[in-house]
């Protein structure tokens, strides 16, 4: 197995505390992951949440599959840290820790992705996780204005 790790960080205008909550909610998973389509299978427990994300997948703009994958929340409340562990198909895994701290009137968002994949999905998955990283932060920024 193969692991790449990448981080980035920005700001979004809103409070840390309503970043946090946006992020513990599956159902604004939607579009924070661009292939994501919609969630369903929704479980919450004590101290996590569970559900499986529906990814279409698209090859040379035409849409070749479409796959399961399933996400862990695990929220820390004092911290305003939110990570999602998350099981795809091909035997990858990836972590994504995002730290939620205020900047002024604002929140810092840093998030670091973390990819365990087979070494033969190494360059896709590696050029897949580059590309979502700032779709995903100028998602989260639109939805809060900026």
């Amino acid at each position: 197995m193969e692991t790449v790790s990448l981080a980035h960080t920005f700001q979004v205008s809103a409070t840390p505390e309503a970043v946090y909550a946006h992020l513990c909610n599956p159902a604004n998973y939607v579009g924070l992951n661009p292939n994501v389509v919609a969630v369903r299978d929704i479980q919450e427990h004590e101290d996590t949440t569970e559900f499986v994300a529906i990814e279409r997948l698209r090859w040379l703009g035409i849409v070749v599959t479409t796959t399961p994958i399933f996400i862990t929340i695990r929220p820390e409340k004092p911290q305003k840290t939110v990570t999602y562990e998350i099981r795809g198909r091909g035997g990858v895994q990836a972590r994504i820790a995002t730290e939620i701290t205020a900047d002024g009137d604002a929140a810092e968002v840093r998030e670091t992705f973390t990819v365990q994949m087979p070494a033969l999905l190494r360059r896709a998955v590696t050029r897949s996780t580059r590309a979502a990283m700032p779709k995903r932060a100028e998602e989260l920024t639109a939805r809060f204005g900026r």
